[in-house]
């Protein structure tokens, strides 16, 4: 007798939010649109996005601020937290930046949640300039805010002491 096909994946297999969502989120904020962000990639827990830098991001020298790695960790690590809990109400409550080197040229971060629980999460970031060179390292942590979570679709979620 042969076997029976194989169940289908669960849902939770497939991202939750995607390249398109991610930008369209940014595009809409005033905040984000300024600094241009453009995402690379998103997959559950994880994200890259890019930053091009502009004439008034830089310092004397040509190198960028360093605000503008902090501000491109902070980004990505939240977008590649919504991509594994598909919720967008989320607060930066700690970040820890380490810069390893002046930047010259685009910047790319590279993000991955390290730990997410119902109101924490965690997460950590590399920055790269547009020669490949590592510039800075980031440490970040969220708190989920205490309204109710607002997930990727817009839809109403419960609040996040009603979940189980």
């Amino acid at each position: 007798m042969p076997e029976p096909p194989a169940p289908p994946a669960p849902a939770l297999a497939t991202p939750v939010f995607d390249v398109t969502q991610a930008q369209n989120l940014l595009d809409e904020s005033p905040f984000s649109a300024w600094w241009g962000f453009r995402v690379d990639s998103v997959e559950p827990g994880r994200a890259t996005v890019t930053l091009p830098l502009r004439p008034y991001m830089l310092r004397p020298g040509g190198i960028a601020h360093g605000g503008c790695a902090m501000t491109l960790a902070d980004v990505t690590t939240w977008i590649a937290l919504i991509g594994q809990t598909g919720q967008v109400d989320a607060v930066t409550t700690q970040q820890h930046s380490a810069f390893l080197g002046p930047a010259r040229g685009d910047l790319t971060c590279r993000a991955a949640v390290i730990k997410a629980g119902r109101l924490l999460a965690h997460a950590q970031a590399t920055v790269t300039d547009s020669s490949g060179r590592l510039v800075s390292h980031h440490t970040v942590s969220y708190t989920a805010t205490a309204v109710a979570a607002r997930p990727v679709d817009g839809t109403q979620a419960g609040r996040h002491d009603e979940r189980p």
